[in-house]
């Protein structure tokens, strides 16, 4: 007779026929909702297992906030952020994690490093934008809120009061002195000022980066912008547009206001100038003495001889006679006279003058008058 053997059922294993049919069985009993149901998955993970993301092999870090804006620089192609409420733009990622890598310290002194960045730097803080100012010292109040633990405010005060003395003057360890005698109320009483030297170096370095990556951020946009107003304005000298486009702090639209705001004026300021000179050039015109030469010129350019008038007598064909002019002259529309003489208008003669004068004329003895 064969000896049976007891063998365990593999973990792994699926449920055999008898076991399937029996599960078959009881599930049948309960309705069936299978339209639109998910498989689930057969692996069982452990209850503090983080859930897998549907970008497997992907950044799964959350989205930057509402009003950070990301960028491609056209030039490097790097990306980069702009803060729409403060107006502040930056080559770090805002959602970036804070954590410090190997990478950030090779063993080189912090003040060793700020000079060298400081000597790199090249007009960082040149035009009317102080973002990328405001963007090195968010940096390093960053960076000063987690090595000396203090508040932002305080942070931000020593990196712009160590930020703007060292674009000014250059120098390094003045700046870091500087910043370590502003700290001292600052910090701790068991903290003395060896302790915060390199701190401060430290931040002084991250708010240059910072810095430096704002300007060029700044100075690709800016001269985007010029090169989009020079399509419009093509009259327009470049050094002019490039300030316009400065004191807009790289806004084109804003720019290409102030330029036609400006070439308005300018007419203006021309034609009131026109008119003014006229005036002045008409008053100096009446106010001036003329000298002697000034007199021969004008008279010698503007001068019209007088005319003199000459007699010439008359020529007649009959040898030197005048010819009699006819003058008719009418009188009741008839000819009166040829000769120009004047005549006087006779009365008429009355009824008893002509009575008084006439002689009577009477037919006697058979038509005789004597």
């Amino acid at each position: 007779m064969a000896e049976l053997t007891a063998r365990a059922k593999p973990a792994d294993a699926g449920p055999s026929t008898t076991e399937a049919t029996a599960q078959k069985t009881v599930a049948s009993s309960k309705p069936k909702h299978r339209r639109g149901r998910r498989r689930e998955d057969q692996s069982a993970q452990p209850k503090d297992a983080k859930p897998r993301s549907i970008h497997e092999g992907k950044d799964d870090r959350p989205p930057p906030p509402a009003h950070w804006v990301r960028y491609i620089d056209a030039k490097s192609g790097r990306p980069y952020w702009h803060d729409c409420t403060s107006g502040v733009t930056q080559w770090d990622d805002p959602n970036a994690k804070d954590e410090e890598t190997d990478d950030d310290d090779d063993g080189t002194p912090w003040v060793d490093r700020l000079a060298a960045e400081a000597q790199a730097l090249d007009n960082a803080s040149d035009g009317d934008d102080d973002s990328a100012v405001d963007a090195g010292v968010a940096a390093a109040a960053r960076d000063l809120e987690k090595t000396l633990n203090l508040d932002e405010d305080a942070g931000a005060y020593l990196a712009r009061l160590a930020l703007s003395e060292l674009l000014c003057d250059g120098d390094a360890k003045t700046a870091v002195a500087t910043a370590v005698e502003a700290a001292a109320p600052f910090l701790a009483d068991d903290e003395n000022e060896a302790d915060a030297t390199e701190p401060l170096a430290r931040a002084l370095v991250k708010a240059l980066v910072a810095l430096r990556g704002g300007v060029s951020v700044q100075r690709s946009k800016q001269d985007d912008a010029v090169t989009a107003l020079r399509e419009v304005f093509p009259a327009v000298r470049v050094e002019l547009v490039e300030e316009h486009v400065r004191r807009a702090k790289g806004d084109a639209n804003v720019a290409a206001e102030t330029l036609v705001q400006a070439s308005l004026d300018a007419l203006k300021r021309g034609e009131e100038s026109e008119r003014k000179g006229r005036v002045i050039t008409r008053d100096a015109f009446f106010d001036h003495v003329l000298s002697k030469d000034e007199r021969r010129r004008l008279f010698e350019e503007y001068h019209m001889e007088k005319e003199v008038k000459e007699h010439h007598p008359i020529v007649h064909s009959d040898g030197g006679k005048r010819e009699l002019r006819k003058q008719t002259r009418y009188r009741d529309g008839k000819v009166a006279s040829t000769t120009g003489e004047r005549f006087l208008v006779e009365p008429k003669e009355s009824a008893e003058f002509v009575k008084a004068t006439s002689v009577s004329i009477r037919v006697t003895g058979g038509g005789r008058t004597h």
